[in-house]
C-alpha cells in the first residue's frame, strides 16, 4: 500500500471498482485499521500514526447514488481522486508501527486503538472524552517540555513535527 487509503465503490454490472476517494499525502503504510464507516487508522514507514475520514458531504453523496453512476465519470487532478480525504490527528510515535488493532481495555468501556512496533513497543491511543481533557494534557506537555529539556538537546517540538507540523487545536 503505497499511497495511503483509496475509497472505492463497486459496480455490480459492470465488475469494476472506482477510486472515489483517496488521500492528500502518498504515504507508504505499515499498517491500517477500519474504525468507522468513514474513518480509518493508518501508520506509515515514518513512525506516523494517523486517522482520516471521508467527508459528509462524499459518504452522503456515495449513499444516495446505489449504482455509482456519477464516480464513473468524475475526474480527478494528475490521476487522484476526484475527493479528498480529510486528516484528523497525527502523531509521530518515534518507530515504524507494525499493527495496528481496535480493542477495548476494560469491558463496557471505550475503545481505544492499540499499537505495536517494529522494535517490540507496544502504545494505545485514548480519545479524549472531553475539551478539559485536551486543555489539561497540552498544558501538561508545555510544562514539561519547559522542565525537563530532551538530554539529547533535541527540540521537543522539532521532533514532534518530524515529517509533518503539529497542528494546534483552537477550540
Amino acid at each position: 500500500m503505497q499511497e495511503s487509503f483509496h475509497y472505492c465503490k463497486y459496480r455490480r454490472d459492470e465488475n469494476q471498482l472506482y477510486i472515489f476517494a483517496d488521500d492528500t499525502v502518498p504515504r507508504w503504510l505499515t499498517a491500517a485499521q477500519h474504525i468507522d464507516f468513514d474513518t480509518m487508522a493508518g501508520a506509515d514507514k515514518f513512525g506516523n500514526v494517523y486517522f482520516v475520514r471521508l467527508p459528509q458531504d462524499v459518504s452522503d453523496e456515495i449513499e444516495e447514488d446505489p449504482t455509482g453512476g456519477k464516480i464513473k465519470w468524475e475526474q480527478g487532478k494528475l490521476n487522484g481522486a476526484p475527493n479528498k480525504v480529510e486528516e484528523i490527528v497525527q502523531y509521530h510515535v518515534g518507530d515504524v508501527v507494525s499493527c495496528l488493532q481496535k480493542a477495548s481495555l476494560i469491558p463496557g468501556g471505550g475503545e481505544c486503538i492499540i499499537y505495536g512496533t517494529v522494535m517490540g513497543s507496544l502504545g494505545a491511543l485514548l480519545p479524549f472524552t472531553s475539551r478539559d481533557d485536551v486543555d489539561f494534557f497540552s498544558h501538561l506537555e508545555m510544562h514539561m517540555r519547559q522542565e525537563h529539556p530532551p538530554l539529547c538537546g533535541r527540540d521537543h517540538m522539532a521532533y514532534r513535527s518530524a515529517y509533518f507540523p503539529v497542528k494546534v487545536s483552537h477550540k
